[in-house]
């Protein structure tokens, strides 16, 4: 039986990735957290130009994938007060809208049973699919640049988009 339930997710999967190779526009969100409100203004702006160069339909309902980003000011840090910390994560609710497709192609009475689950799961963020984390010396223009160009181009070649 494990095996069994084993051989299908890999099964899933395979099919999950196919299908994102096929799409053209991928339904992105993202989210700052910070306690400045002027960061998470400053980051988002720049963030969401960014998602659209790279072809991403950013949309807050029903995404498939999601850039979480934390920001943090270094406060009371001895060797550099001007400094942040970063933690970058991605989130992916693919595989549930995946087999919630299939589902409502289905009118078996297993998967009609299983429909409730799925549903409550599609109102989730998703599946952790990657964490880091980056430090800048300081916050301005040129070095935020930077680190946004390779948060969101990792985020972006992680999805098969670049």
């Amino acid at each position: 039986m494990r095996n069994l339930i084993t051989y299908t997710f890999c099964i899933l999967l395979f099919h999950t990735s196919i299908s994102f190779a096929e799409e053209t526009s991928r339904k992105v969100a993202y989210l700052v957290v910070c306690d400045d409100e002027t960061v998470i203004k400053t980051l988002s702006e720049k963030i969401d130009e960014r998602m659209k160069q790279a072809k991403f339909e950013v949309t807050e309902n029903l995404p498939q994938l999601k850039l979480i980003v934390y920001a943090q000011h270094d406060i009371n840090d001895r060797v550099n007060a001007n400094g942040w910390s970063f933690a970058i994560a991605h989130v992916t609710n693919y595989p549930t809208y995946f087999v919630a497709a299939k589902l409502l192609k289905s009118e078996s009475a297993e998967a009609k049973a299983v429909g409730p689950v799925i549903s409550n799961m599609l109102q989730y963020d998703g599946f952790l699919t990657y964490i880091n984390v980056a430090h800048v010396d300081k916050f301005d223009e040129k070095t935020i640049a930077i680190l946004l160009d390779n948060i969101v181009g990792e985020f972006a070649k992680r999805v098969n988009i670049q």
